[in-house]
């Protein structure tokens, strides 16, 4: 028979495991409570990410359209840019714009007379030349021609109109007109 103090001693060590043991599934339990909630946490950030890439794919088509029609945007200001560039001489050119002009007088049926170069006004990227001029002939035509002085490829403005009507029937009008013709000096040509 065993002794009785090595019996209790047997019973405190069995009754000691037991309680490291309990500790221990105890110390488990709450680790992997902690690790439950950790990991649900995770699992949500990574269904919400999912969710946004999802999102993100099933735009994925409208931002190809979005860009394509930027591009094509861009393309069309560009081809607009370069167009009007070339519309902007270098300087004003009176002399060709006189030739322009009277080509167009003579498919409207209007004589120029008193044509006149004026002042140049420059400024910071598109400086103007104003030329006076008067035009004779029958009310329609004057308007005919200054309807077509938008077919001319340069940048020009009516900066002033002065229209005398005809002193008695049969007789032409007559219009003082100042037109602004545009251009950028070289160095502000970019």
């Amino acid at each position: 028979m065993i002794n009785r103090t090595v019996q209790k001693k047997l019973t405190l060590l069995v009754w000691s495991t037991h309680a490291i043991g309990a500790i221990c599934v105890i110390a488990l339990l709450f680790a992997a409570y902690y690790a439950h909630g950790l990991l649900g946490r995770e699992r949500e950030s990574l269904d919400a990410r999912r969710r946004d890439d999802l999102s993100l794919v099933a735009r994925a088509e409208q931002v190809r359209a979005d860009r394509e029609a930027a591009v094509q945007q861009l393309q069309s200001f560009s081809d607009t840019l370069n167009d009007l560039k070339s519309r902007l001489p270098s300087s004003p050119k009176e002399a060709e714009f006189l030739a322009q002009l009277s080509a167009l007088a003579e498919r409207s049926g209007v004589r120029l007379r008193n044509f006149r170069s004026g002042q140049v006004t420059p400024a910071s990227s598109v400086s103007t030349c104003d030329v006076q001029l008067s035009l004779v002939g029958p009310f329609a035509s004057i308007c005919k021609l200054l309807d077509g002085t938008r077919e001319v490829p340069r940048f020009l403005s009516v900066a002033r109109l002065n229209l005398t009507g005809p002193q008695s029937a049969g007789e032409a009008c007559v219009a003082d007109v100042t037109i602004s013709l545009c251009f950028a000096a070289a160095a502000n040509k970019q």
